[in-house]
């Protein structure tokens, strides 16, 4: 359909066969799509266009930023009629202006993506395309309704415009808009509004705002209902947004009607994690109390991707606004995109490297997509771990993978929940052992690394035998949870039936509690505080209570009487063994089944990683005592 806007100039028809879509670039050349002028309602046509990133000027173009979802649409490019994302097909109609042409990059259309030579050279290139972007566009979602809404309205033409925010004194109308609707029904244009106006609220002090605001519930419980669909979306949890959304200078996003800074929405994302508790306090936290409570959902996004990526785009920010640190490693990323999501397998470590600018010692990794899956994280596992000179990353380690990989290679294919994430002990067993660190990789992609014997595990609790998920993010029963509590402490001397109430028995029950319980595998519900008082011990006192468990599948103690959670199966055969270098960490080793290459030489398969307490000490800030063995992993 021909634009009706006569300003417009409308793609050339060809008589006779079109050319293909896509000619072969060159090696700084990406292409551009221009989204040719037009009204809200008319079909998208576009044109695709190469330049250099080395030409001067150099190109002026907006990267858009947008999930690639599963529902298709189709748009016009060169006369070609493509399918793409249904996200990208909206974004693009929201994009386009009335009387003049928007040149923008969009990965799905600018990349030939049937062919995985140009596939792979065009992001390797990812990096200086979002560096170079004049400003990324972030398409989050429709509110809640409004695409519905606008069916049932039949928006002409000429209603479609979008509400601008900025975060700062240019706001200063959306405190006439909320006296003046806050306590009216609102349309899906006002509920967008509403949203961003809370985000604006909360970056200020927002205890300061009048009462007879802060008072009208209603008003405020819709704007938390609409932030936690806002922060739930897709969008926040895939690995290719990450660096679209940390590299460019600016970033605005767009949700429903309203455009605004993801800088804005960051910063008011940090400043809810001070008025909820888990970040520390806040001058605003008592009027926050008096708003309806934002969700556990809500609260799980926000500190599992919106806290990392905040941290890490200010890092990429601080060297004049561009240029991220050189301090930033693939180790780093891994760790925080690790609950991530992505569709191709290999975009786990490819959608990562246009961050990674500290090769030292390796050959950078180039993406390449006709390479094995397996033999890529075989590769990334070890030159991440050679680059950093640390073996943090084997504390990703589980049993559980759903590829044929070495055991001390992690699946990163599997997308760990927030429970999982935070169940890993990495930071908090991390030590430092003298000497360095050093590691070789042998024939049939086995690990050759130092390492110091801890202890043999002597005593084993299947904690699964107790009704207890093996792997669960739902509330696990209050029976189950005191039954494989009992046993626990009478592994490490506890008793069983109650609390110690003299020393030095009370401050080991209270190192029990706070390091086994609480820090690691327990959040603190209604249930657990009963626990604590001796309100609930009995079996079948409280039924209906619940914990909140994390991924605990074994506990275990070792012959010196240190004691450990893990989320993995263990039994008597495994050691536990300490790495060594900067950020050593703890791992369970079984010995491997097969015939051992010499008489001196063992394999070992990893098990996982673990986090040793004692009620004599704290294992992991101890100096370790033991000669260094080498180990070889398979």
């Amino acid at each position: 359909m021909a634009s009706k806007n006569p300003n417009s100039e409308p793609l050339p028809l060809h008589p006779g066969p079109m050319p293909p879509m896509y000619q072969p670039l060159a090696a700084k050349e990406i292409r551009h799509l221009v989204i040719q002028p037009g009204v809200f309602r008319e079909p998208v046509r576009c044109a695709l266009k190469t330049v250099s990133l080395d030409d001067e000027p150099p190109p002026r173009f907006e990267a858009l930023s947008y999930c690639w979802n599963e529902l298709r649409d189709t748009v016009v490019v060169n006369d070609h009629t493509v399918s793409v994302p249904s996200d990208l097909a909206w974004f693009l109609r929201r994009l386009r202006r009335k009387a003049t042409p928007r040149t923008v990059w969009a990965d799905s259309i600018c990349i030939n993506q049937s062919d995985n030579k140009e596939k792979g050279h065009q992001v390797n290139m990812m990096h200086e395309i979002y560096r170079s972007t004049a400003e990324a566009q972030v398409y989050l979602c429709e509110s809640a309704g409004s695409y519905r809404q606008q069916q049932e309205d039949g928006i002409q033409d000429n209603e479609y415009q979008p509400h601008h925010w900025y975060g700062d004194e240019r706001d200063v109308h959306l405190s006439l808009l909320l006296v003046r609707y806050g306590d009216q029904p609102l349309s899906y244009i006002m509920m967008d509004i509403v949203v961003i106006g809370l985000l604006t609220c909360v970056t200020d002090h927002f205890c300061s705002l009048e009462k007879d605001i802060t008072a009208v519930s209603g008003f405020f419980q819709l704007a938390i209902h609409l932030f936690s669909f806002m922060v739930e979306q897709p969008w926040f949890s895939r690995i290719w947004t990450f660096q679209e959304a940390v590299l460019p200078k600016s970033v605005s996003v767009h949700f429903g009607v309203c455009v605004f800074p993801l800088d804005m929405m960051l910063c008011a994302t940090q400043k809810i994690m001070s008025l909820v508790g888990t970040r520390g306090p806040s001058c605003c936290a008592s009027t926050w109390k008096r708003l309806p409570p934002l969700g556990a959902p809500a609260l799980g996004h926000i500190e599992g991707h919106l806290w990392d990526l905040n941290l890490h785009r200010n890092s990429a920010q601080k060297n004049d606004q561009s240029v991220v640190i050189k301090d930033v490693d693939l180790v780093l990323l891994l760790e925080a995109t690790r609950n991530r999501r992505c569709q191709e397998p290999r975009d786990r470590i490819y959608g990562l490297l246009g961050l990674v600018h500290n090769w030292r010692f390796t050959e950078p990794i180039t993406p390449d997509y006709s390479l094995g899956i397996e033999e890529l994280y075989i590769t990334a596992t070890w030159r991440a771990m050679t680059e950093t000179q640390t073996t943090v990353l084997l504390a990703h380690n589980t049993p559980r993978k759903n590829l044929n990989l070495p055991s001390w290679v992690p699946d990163w294919s599997r997308t760990l929940t927030m429970a999982e994430k935070a169940s890993l002990p990495l930071t908090r067993s991390s030590m430092s052992y003298p000497g360095r660190q050093a590691f070789e990789l042998l024939s049939n992609s086995r690990l050759r690394l130092n390492m110091v014997f801890v202890g043999s595990i002597r005593k084993t609790l299947d904690i699964s035998d107790f009704g207890v998920e093996k792997t669960t993010d739902t509330p696990l029963a209050c029976d189950a949870i005191i039954g494989a509590i009992r046993i626990c402490r009478e592994m490490v001397g506890l008793p069983a039936d109650h609390e110690s109430t003299e020393e030095p028995g009370r401050s080991r029950d209270k190192m029990f509690r706070e390091r086994i319980l609480t820090d690691c595998y327990f959040c603190e519900t209604r249930g657990y505080k009963q626990w604590k008082k001796n309100e609930c011990f009995k079996q079948g006192e409280q039924p209906t209570d619940t914990f909140h468990g994390g991924h605990a599948q074994s506990f275990f103690t070792l012959s010196d009487g240190s004691f450990s959670l893990a989320n993995f199966e263990c039994s008597k055969q495994d050691k536990v063994f300490a790495t060594l270098g900067n950020m050593s960490v703890y791992l369970v080793l079984r010995p491997y089944k097969t015939t051992q290459m010499g008489p001196d030489v063992e394999q070992w398969e990893l098990r996982g990683p673990c986090e040793l307490w004692n009620f004599n000490r704290d294992a992991d800030k101890q100096s370790l005592q033991g000669d260094i063995c080498s180990i070889i992993l398979v």
